[in-house]
């Protein structure tokens, strides 16, 4: 769910450095997985089971190639082995980007109000994700989703997944121009953040889940056309 590319890299490409191959010389990475899985699910020969479980897996890849850290360097494993202190937790780099910077979110825009309090009757620790996510969908721009259909025009049968390939392929170096964006990625290990990082970083995050989002809709109205 993943690509490492080379620290010097400006782009991505689907070859043996960026992208290995296993024994049956498939390409074995994010952007190689979700051509495949694109295919699968494009497949209206295949089992209904093995579709489903393909769509599961689309969907989670395309999320994944748009956190930037999920396209990085093979020098940190996409931030996997940098620790930094934020909020007064220590946790990976990798891991902020995962969760720890929209957990934050959630807790400076969205508060929860007790059950029996008159205010929300869901107390349960996921409404604010659903909160968010209506907040990052009403900000999504009518360009974004034109350009998105753009991205996916050529990926059509025959061959769905050759052609999705090269649209995440590109979705990838996209993503990992935002990776080398020294102020947000560029951290020491052991290092305490400094104030106002998470005010940097979630302007990218939420432009991320809305790429992911559009370009994810966008591919699955293509494919299942």
């Amino acid at each position: 769910h993943y690509i490492d590319v080379s620290p010097t890299a400006t782009e991505v490409k689907l070859d043996e450095r960026n992208c290995k191959t296993d024994g049956r010389g498939h390409h074995e990475c994010v952007v190689a997985a979700i051509g495949y899985f694109a295919g699968v699910v494009a497949d209206a020969e295949a089992p209904l089971w093995k579709r489903r479980n393909a769509l599961r897996f689309l969907a989670h890849l395309v999320g994944d190639l748009h956190q930037p850290l999920h396209v990085s360097h093979t020098d940190n494993r996409g931030g996997n082995t940098v620790d930094v202190v934020f909020d007064g937790n220590k946790l990976t780099l990798h891991k902020l980007w995962d969760t720890a910077l929209i957990r934050a979110e959630e807790a400076a825009h969205f508060v929860r109000e007790p059950t029996g309090g008159g205010g929300r009757e869901d107390d349960s620790p996921t409404w604010t994700w659903r909160e968010l996510a209506f907040a990052i969908r009403g900000a999504i721009a009518g360009q974004e989703v034109q350009d998105a259909l753009a991205d996916v025009a050529s990926v059509e049968a025959p061959k769905v997944a050759k052609a999705a390939t090269a649209t995440a392929t590109q979705w990838a170096t996209e993503t990992l121009k935002l990776s080398q964006n020294e102020e947000l990625f560029r951290v020491s290990d052991g290092a305490e953040l400094p104030p106002g990082y998470a005010e940097r970083a979630m302007p990218v995050v939420k432009q991320q889940l809305r790429r992911g989002g559009v370009r994810l809709a966008s591919l699955l109205n293509t494919i299942l056309e």
